[in-house]
């Protein structure tokens, strides 16, 4: 075993034991306890030793504390609490703040990409007059025309402005 695995041992035991002391263990970690208690000497010894340092501490003489530490601990505890809540508080107003502007930048995106769909979903109509531009400025001209023979002739001298006769006619 090596040292600091013995020394691990040695501070898991007496940990126990001053829990066992203590009585903060419940009735199983009791029961082993005074199992090993019963089987252990060297347990037992350890426990003697812790007995007799919790004795000794009986023996002390008690502190008195005067009225002003009681006033300074207070005020300590008191200003702690104060800075405590203070520190939450500026958290929650930033939480809320970042909450607020986010949420304002959800709406916004929202807001363009509804613009930007509805503005496409209304110019088709638009889109397709434009794709007919060339032939509503020429609907004069074809409207007069004897044929399509005719409109192809004149295209080819010329005549017509950019975009021509469409085949499709």
């Amino acid at each position: 075993m090596s040292d600091e695995s013995h020394a691990q041992g040695q501070i898991t035991m007496v940990g126990e034991l001053v829990a066992y002391l203590d009585g903060e263990l419940d009735t199983e970690s009791n029961r082993r306890i005074e199992r090993r208690l019963s089987q252990d000497a060297v347990y037992r010894q350890q426990l003697r030793v812790l007995q007799q340092s919790w004795d000794l501490l009986d023996h002390l003489p008690r502190a008195d504390v005067d009225e002003a530490f009681t006033e300074s601990t207070i005020a300590m505890v008191a200003l702690r609490a104060s800075d405590e809540e203070r520190r939450t508080e500026t958290q929650t107003v930033r939480k809320r703040r970042l909450l607020l502007a986010s949420s304002t930048a959800c709406a916004a995106l929202a807001f363009l990409a509804a613009f930007a769909a509805t503005r496409w979903w209304s110019d088709g109509p638009n889109r397709q007059l434009l794709q007919d531009l060339p032939l509503i400025e020429n609907i004069d001209e074809y409207r007069y025309a004897e044929s399509i023979e005719f409109l192809r002739m004149l295209e080819r001298e010329g005549l017509f402005a950019e975009g021509g006769i469409d085949d499709d006619l």
